[in-house]
């Protein structure tokens, strides 16, 4: 069974990369027995849904539109995420 932080940090890795199947599993299984994970993901996905809007709105300075991580910075990320 994941810890809550374990379990978020899953949420916040699915925003923006995939999830292997165990860790789609045990994020399965854990939201569907912790109340209070399983608010905070609805929660963080429609913040993020809100931001995207944010950002690809007409008030985002041009510079930032379309703006994406290098590869390398994504692996970076993973293997940070992974460690901890």
């Amino acid at each position: 069974m994941l810890s809550c932080r374990k379990a978020t940090e899953l949420m916040e890795k699915e925003l923006h990369f995939k999830l292997n199947p165990i860790e789609k599993m045990q994020l399965r299984m854990h939201t569907g027995m912790c109340n209070a994970c399983n608010a905070y993901q609805k929660n963080n996905k429609h913040m993020e849904k809100a931001l995207k809007t944010h950002i690809s709105s007409t008030e985002t300075p041009q510079k930032y539109k379309g703006v994406t991580l290098s590869d390398d910075f994504k692996k970076a990320l993973i293997k940070d995420l992974e460690e901890n």
